[in-house]
């Protein structure tokens, strides 16, 4: 399990948590209908992001924001995209960093391949016979 990040919005204090229950209340919230899905969205969506962030990547972001604060049960109150939305304006500083935050543990959260399992072509096993080696 990662470690938990700590953001304060709205002079509110949350503990962010990032693993399955995000995925899922993110799948819910962009309406996509499983992990690789909602996975695949999100990565498409927030891969080409600049200063000149679309509608649809705030939409994202913000919903990444909030799943990742709703999937902690430690976190008594939560927060709503529409405070999100006027931090944009009242609190760039605030938001930029929660963005930058979330943003970080999210990718750590994606699921990683195993560093024991090779991938790719298999490769054909030498075996010695009376002192040769050939293929098996």
């Amino acid at each position: 399990m990662m470690d938990s990040s700590t953001v304060e919005l709205n002079g509110k204090t949350f503990v962010l948590k990032f693993g399955m229950k995000v995925f899922r209340l993110l799948g819910e919230k962009l309406n996509t209908p499983t992990l690789i899905t909602t996975q695949q969205k999100v990565i498409s969506v927030l891969g080409g992001m600049t200063d000149d962030m679309s509608f649809e990547q705030l939409k994202i972001i913000n919903s990444l924001i909030v799943s990742a604060i709703e999937a902690n049960p430690e976190n008594i109150e939560i927060i709503t995209e529409d405070e999100l939305d006027d931090l944009y304006f009242t609190n760039t500083k605030e938001i930029l960093n929660v963005m930058t935050i979330v943003m970080n543990d999210f990718a750590k959260s994606l699921p990683q391949p195993d560093k024991g399992v090779s991938v790719g072509k298999p490769k054909a096993q030498k075996k010695k016979v009376s002192g040769q080696t050939t293929k098996k």
